[in-house]
């Protein structure tokens, strides 16, 4: 599946498998490719992540969405939540995941590794 991005005034076609984070940036989503290059896209967060549906991406927090073939590593942070270690090209971002969402990414875990 294909999403339309921006780069500066081009607009370039996503292989959604070369997504490695979505975050939102001044009420837009500020889409990060394998190679960590920044695309622009028209959409929020809450649009982006239907389009995305549940094709390997996970809604982390209210400002980030993750692909599942970039989490390098998790660990929980005993009552207060639980951190994602997303790696793309040279560069690593941790992600914070609140205690309520942490069922539901175990549970969205779990149904991708079976």
């Amino acid at each position: 599946m294909i999403l339309i991005a921006r780069l500066d005034k081009d607009y370039i076609p996503l292989k959604m498998e070369d997504i490695a984070i979505v975050k939102a940036y001044e009420k837009r989503a500020c889409i990060i490719d394998k190679n960590g290059t920044r695309f622009k896209n028209e959409c929020n967060l809450r649009q982006l992540e239907k389009k995305l549906g549940n094709h390997n991406f996970f809604r982390a927090n209210r400002q980030t969405i993750v692909n599942l073939n970039f989490i390098k590593s998790f660990k929980t942070l005993s009552r207060k939540g639980m951190e994602l270690e997303i790696q793309f090209a040279n560069e690593t971002q941790n992600v914070h995941i609140s205690p309520d969402r942490i069922r539901f990414f175990n549970k969205w875990i779990e149904s991708k590794l079976l």
